[in-house]
């Protein structure tokens, strides 16, 4: 019995041997025919092959994160100002249960800091020069401590009636940090028409001059306090139009919303993501991204088309070598898998050195800046670079896996073919 057990494992591992032995030869027939050492056509098309493989798999990665660095960027300037959520209600300007809402939140352990607001337009002035903004005031002034790394001055205020308004409209209305300006809504010019009188706005300090690097929310966005709101607005009462939320991490937003959706289960009230409240520019984003990939994966089908060449040209060639292979005792899989690993290694070394080369481009622009934008003019002085881990494997998938996909039909034709036949031929 124990012979026989031997017996056995002898067998398999010889099994296990030859099973080695012909993916091996496999492969080292595959290889040489990639690396013969003879410069010819084949050769010439197999070496573009693969630098058409190389510069897809370079230009993908680099321009994706050339996208990559824009958004974040993005996304630093929109969430400088954004609140990461905002509750507002579904079915009317202003929300109700507030206290319950407040009480929800301040439970929620991802949230930093959060305030209701209230929200009106107005007309902001300063002699004859003047300009229509959104005014957002906060009940906790403090909130605003989130944002004031934007400030060029920042005062919190002591008391009510203030304003911080953005450099562009500061600019455009002549207005300087501490000045007094003039608020005036929709609603005091509709009373000052019906009763006949010179409208009057509410005087306001200047408390505040931000810069976002947005232009509409330098131009046309300031902050107040609640009382300043009221007064403009003709109302006594406590009226709240949202209620922004600052995290602790941005990557705690689904989660945040999760919780906060459990815990209200209200069907008048709409949790809304920074995303939500940027979704033009967000999907405009997205779709720049796939259009992107899209146009530049012609060059990997290019490259790819190069590598069906290569290969039906190598097997036109190889006619006879593939005759005597079958010959003595080769079989059509093995054959085929000649040649699609020769495909897979086309793909694998293009794609390699493609990872290499952006790596290097990334790393340089990192470091040395080699894309410089004028600093005087942008943001930035530097084209920003952020790569995906996620995306470069997926990239990777990609350039191999088309690579494998453009061997299948020649190396099936390869396996076909009738050994007589291409003996006679030879």
């Amino acid at each position: 019995m124990q012979l026989i057990k031997k017996v056995t494992i002898k067998m398999k591992k010889l099994q296990n041997l030859r099973i080695f032995v012909i993916m091996s030869l496999d492969v080292k027939i595959a290889k040489k025919y990639i690396f013969n050492g003879k410069i010819n056509l084949i050769s010439i098309i197999t070496f573009i092959s693969i630098l058409g493989i190389t510069v897809g798999v370079a230009a993908l990665i680099v321009v994706l994160s050339i996208f990559n660095g824009f958004r974040q960027l993005s996304e630093e300037q929109l969430l400088g100002f954004d609140p990461h959520i905002r509750i507002v209600s579904k079915n009317s300007a202003y929300l109700s249960d507030v206290e319950t809402i407040t009480q929800k939140i301040k439970n929620n352990p991802c949230v930093k800091k959060f305030s209701p607001a209230l929200t009106t337009r107005a007309v902001v002035y300063k002699s004859n020069n003047l300009q229509l903004v959104e005014l957002i005031a906060y009940t906790d002034m403090s909130y605003l401590s989130e944002i004031s790394s934007r400030f060029y001055e920042f005062n919190l205020p002591k008391k009510d009636r203030c304003i911080y308004i953005g450099y562009a409209l500061a600019s455009r209305i002549d207005a300087k940090f501490n000045d007094t300006l003039q608020i005036i809504s929709a609603k005091m010019l509709e009373k000052s028409i019906q009763t006949f009188q010179v409208p009057q706005g509410i005087a306001v300090q200047n408390a505040g001059v931000f810069n976002s690097n947005i232009k509409d929310y330098d131009l046309s966005l300031a902050f107040t306090d609640i009382g300043t709101a009221k007064r403009l607005l003709l109302k006594n009462e406590d009226i709240i139009s949202q209620i922004d939320i600052k995290l602790f991490d941005k990557n705690d937003l689904e989660k945040t919303v999760s919780k906060l959706n459990e815990d209200l289960k209200s069907e008048s009230i709409k949790i809304l993501t920074w995303i939500d409240l940027n979704k033009e520019l967000y999907y405009i984003m997205q779709f720049e991204r796939v259009a992107v990939f899209s146009i530049l994966s012609l060059i990997l089908l290019i490259a790819i088309f190069n590598v069906f060449a290569s290969l039906a040209m190598t097997i036109v060639k190889k006619k006879s070598d593939i005759a005597i292979l079958k010959s003595i005792g080769a079989n059509n899989k093995f054959i085929r898998n000649i040649f699609i690993k020769e495909g897979v290694i086309i793909g694998i070394i293009g794609t390699f050195l493609g990872l290499i080369l952006s790596f290097i481009i990334v790393f340089l622009q990192e470091k040395f800046g080699i894309f410089a934008i004028d600093g005087s003019k942008y943001i930035m002085d530097r084209i920003p670079m952020a790569v995906n881990v996620f995306e470069v494997l997926f990239i990777s998938f990609f350039s191999i896996s088309l690579a494998v996909i453009a061997t299948i039909f020649p190396a099936k034709k390869a396996a076909n073919s009738n050994i007589i036949q291409s003996i006679r031929t030879e």
